[in-house]
Formats: C-alpha cells, sequence, structure tokens
C-alpha cells in the first residue's frame, strides 16, 4: 500500500503540481470543515479559510505598521523643551514616561493580532507546505 499512496501521491503532484498540492492540504488544515460536508461544502470552506487568512494577514500587517509609525511619532514628540523651573521640569518629566510607555504600547498592541497570524502560518500552514503525504 506504501509503494501505490507514493506513485499516487506523485502522480497528483506532476499533473496539478507542487505547490498548488502543498496549498491545497494547508486549506484543508485552516478550513473547519467536518466529514459529513459535501464535497461542494468543504471546496467552499477551503477557499473561504485561505481567503480569510489571507485578508487577515495583509490587514493586520497594515494595521502592525500603523502601529510602529504611531509608536515612532510618539516617541519622536516628547513634548516641551524643558525651562529650567524645577516643578515645569518634573512635569515634562512625567509627560516623556508616559509619551514613552504610550509609544511602547502603541507598538505591542499593534503586533499581537499580526503575531498571531505569523504563529498560525508556522504552526498550521508551513507543516503542510513542507510535508510530502
Amino acid at each position: 500500500w506504501a509503494s501505490l499512496m507514493e506513485t499516487h501521491w506523485t502522480s497528483v503532484e506532476e499533473e496539478f503540481g507542487y505547490f498548488a498540492v502543498r496549498l491545497h492540504r494547508a486549506s484543508i488544515a485552516l478550513s473547519d470543515e467536518v466529514s459529513s460536508d459535501s464535497p461542494r461544502v468543504r471546496s467552499k470552506k477551503r477557499k473561504k479559510a485561505l481567503f480569510k487568512y489571507n485578508m487577515k494577514l495583509v490587514i493586520f500587517s497594515i494595521l502592525a505598521l500603523i502601529g510602529v509609525g504611531a509608536g515612532i511619532y510618539i516617541f519622536l514628540n516628547y513634548g516641551n523643551p524643558v525651562t529650567g523651573d524645577s516643578d515645569e521640569s518634573e512635569e515634562v518629566e512625567d509627560n516623556t514616561i508616559t509619551k514613552f510607555f504610550l509609544g511602547v504600547g502603541t507598538i505591542t498592541i499593534s503586533f499581537v493580532p499580526f503575531l498571531k497570524q505569523l504563529f498560525t502560518f508556522f504552526v498550521t500552514i508551513l507543516p503542510q507546505l513542507g510535508s510530502s503525504s
């Protein structure tokens, strides 16, 4: 049976292409299909799962870039320069610390959804793209 499956597998790869077969397996891993689904429903779920993953990846990448830009903008605009008055100096220092943590928080929060999609890629999609059976 093993040699028959290997022969079948290589013939399917030769007909449809290496990447197409691996991408099909990744779409199966991403979809929430059940064994009672018809082939048409399974196909729709697979296409929808790949589309949703691609859209999430694009949108969350853009949001991450916007978050980094906003965080850098916050870092660069630290507020008023120190005039020498001790009361104002403490206020500017507090403002600087607040803006620093706001900038770090903005960057961190903007990367969380993107990192989740990256995790999904490494755990679900990449193993399917690399396996041969």
